[in-house]
C-alpha cells in the first residue's frame, strides 16, 4: 500500500496479479481543497506501467450526463452520482459483483459502492472484445438499456 497523496490509497495484492487497486477522493471543483492531484498520481501510477491493470474507485465529485446509480443524498432522497468504480477492460472478468447501497440507515450522505473481484487467473493476453465487455457491464448492472 502506497499513499502518494492524503487524498489517494494504491493497493497491490498478490492475489490481482498486475492490478493495482486506487481509492481516492476528490473535493468539488468549488472547494478551496480541490485538486486533481489524486488523479495525476493515478495517471502517473499508469505510465510506470501501461500493462498494469487498474481498478480505480471513490468520491470522484463526477458530474456524468447520463446517471448509472445514485451514491450522494440530501435527507432521505438520492439526488446525484458522485462516488466511481472504472476498472480496465481486461479487470471486468474478474468482477462478479457491483453494489451501491443506498440504505438510509447508514450515517453518511454517501452510499457505500462495493466491488466483488475473484482472484481467478485470467491471462493477461486476453482482451475482451468491446461486445463482451458491454455485456459483462449490462449483467453488472453499470449500463442503462436505452
Amino acid at each position: 500500500m502506497r499513499t502518494p497523496n492524503p487524498e489517494c490509497i494504491l493497493i497491490s495484492l498478490k492475489c490481482l496479479p498486475n492490478t493495482m487497486i486506487a481509492t481516492c477522493y476528490i473535493p468539488p471543483s468549488d472547494s478551496p481543497y480541490h485538486s486533481f492531484a489524486p488523479i495525476a498520481e493515478i495517471q502517473a501510477e499508469m505510465a510506470k506501467n501501461p500493462q498494469q491493470k487498474m481498478i480505480v474507485i471513490g468520491d470522484l465529485n463526477a458530474r456524468f450526463r447520463e446517471q448509472r446509480g445514485l451514491t450522494y443524498r440530501k435527507g432521505t432522497r438520492w439526488i446525484s452520482e458522485l462516488d466511481s468504480c472504472l476498472v480496465s477492460p481486461t479487470v471486468l472478468p474478474n468482477i462478479k459483483k457491483f453494489e451501491i447501497n443506498q440504505s438510509t440507515q447508514i450515517p453518511s450522505d454517501h452510499a457505500p459502492v462495493s466491488l466483488t473481484v475473484t482472484t481467478k487467473k485470467t491471462p493477461d493476453a486476453v482482451i475482451p472484445s468491446l461486445q463482451t465487455t458491454l455485456e459483462q457491464s449490462r449483467d453488472l448492472g453499470t449500463i442503462q438499456e436505452d
